[in-house]
């Protein structure tokens, strides 16, 4: 993962933080316990996979933004998308 993207889903795992409204709120809402919350904060690392998809149900924060290099923006393929004349 890119330094800049591995930057954005910290801040974006941050967010998920600070809308729970505490680390033991997120660790109730995820399972993620909280003194690895804790952890995970100080050394500035980015959510583990397996809590990604409960973090998004819980706080509304995208799988995308809080794991790029796990759920990119699927983008398309435009040598066989098919594409409407304009009108």
């Amino acid at each position: 993962m890119a330094p800049e993207q591995k930057e954005s889903a910290h801040n974006a795992f941050r967010r998920a933080v600070a809308r729970a409204g505490s680390q033991v709120a997120f660790e109730r809402q995820t399972g993620a316990k909280q003194q690895k919350v804790s952890y995970w904060l100080r050394d500035r690392m980015i959510l583990p996979g397996e809590y990604v998809l409960a973090t998004e149900t819980a706080f509304g924060i995208s799988r995308h933004e809080l794991r790029p290099d796990l759920y990119p923006i699927e983008q398309p393929d435009t040598d066989t998308a098919v594409l409407e004349p304009l009108r």
